[in-house]
């Protein structure tokens, strides 16, 4: 929003507080009701800009857990997943702890034919290109692992005959 403004020329409080009204969606609406029944007087556009992303935004324990936790492949490429990790980790990213913290957290998430592939690569290989190998890998993988699946003979364990059998 603030790139639309500052383009357009919009520096009022008021008006500023007007189009973003206008622009909610309905649940975001309900997050704000209060403000929206009873604008602020003073500064009502930074007042609900400060409640948004107050009220909207995941706490750090929430992202943190999320992180930990929740964050499946899915549907997703093995990139998006570690751009959503990347988010997810926000500003902590920076130290170096936090980087192999995240490079642990990706590994895990990887189906076990990539993990093996990416075994042989360099350590110290940035985690953005393993990200992208790892796309690779499961395009080229995928056919054969779907195809192994169906074809895979089926393995059975006879039991021996013994004389009770009989």
């Amino acid at each position: 929003m603030e790139a639309q403004f500052s383009t357009r020329g919009i520096t009022g409080q008021k008006t500023r507080f007007q189009y973003v009204v206008s622009s909610l969606s309905p649940e975001t609406a309900t997050e704000v009701r209060d403000l929206l029944l009873r604008p602020p007087l003073d500064r009502p556009y930074d007042v609900l800009n400060a409640k948004l992303i107050k009220r909207t935004a995941a706490s750090e324990q929430n992202k943190l857990q999320q992180l930990i936790g929740g964050e499946e492949l899915g549907d997703r490429k093995l990139t998006q997943l570690l751009r959503r990790m990347q988010q997810l980790l926000g500003d902590r990213l920076s130290s170096a702890d936090s980087s192999s913290f995240l490079c642990e957290l990706f590994h895990q998430r990887l189906p076990s034919i990539v993990r093996m592939v990416l075994a042989s690569a360099d350590s110290s290989t940035d985690l953005g290109i393993l990200a992208e190998m790892t796309d690779k890998i499961l395009e080229v993988a995928a056919p054969m692992l779907a195809n192994d699946s169906d074809s895979a003979p089926k393995h059975t364990v006879e039991r021996p005959h013994t004389e009770f059998d009989k």
